[in-house]
């Protein structure tokens, strides 16, 4: 098995002296510069943006309890064309392709810019997550929805309730 993080990561100790701290939260710097100038060309979409995030691989929900909140979500914006930025960590098995497909969801290919940068240059009526956050970071710009509830992830609905 394929670990994304070196063992002891986590640990409050784990070589503190040598690692660069860029917790924005923790530095109290919650301004995001965007990368985009007044020249740079916007793409407007009248849509919704489902930014993703390694639940699966992470092992924080199911396949299946991931699915059932595509559903969800799909089912919320029945009106909407729906696009998923996956995250540079996640994988597109078959069966979450599937999903995809049946609920209706564009899958984007952003391969050379980060979410932010993306959905600065693709201005699309809404971007919703779970709980990433890009939503912080573009919020000035981007009309911005989290949708914990959807994954059942409650515990984390009430953390960003009560931070917002």
């Amino acid at each position: 098995m394929y670990l994304h993080y070196p063992i002891g990561i986590f640990n409050t100790s784990y070589k503190l002296d040598s690692m660069i701290i860029r917790d924005r939260f923790l530095k109290k710097n919650l301004t995001y510069s965007p990368p985009c100038s007044s020249t740079d060309t916007l793409i407007y979409t009248n849509g919704i943006v489902f930014i993703s995030q390694p639940l699966v691989e992470d092992r924080i929900l199911s396949i299946n309890d991931f699915i059932q909140g595509l559903e969800r979500l799909s089912s919320e914006f029945t009106n909407h064309s729906l696009s998923y930025l996956p995250h540079p960590r996640e994988q597109i098995s078959l069966k979450k392709a599937q999903a995809l497909i049946s609920y209706g969801f564009d899958l984007v290919k952003n391969n050379k810019r980060s979410a932010e940068e993306y959905l600065l240059f693709n201005r699309f009526s809404t971007a919703v997550s779970a709980y990433s956050t890009t939503l912080l970071n573009i919020h000035e710009h981007v009309n911005c929805v989290y949708v914990p509830t959807y994954f059942g992830l409650n515990s984390t609905a009430k953390k960003i309730k009560s931070r917002f």
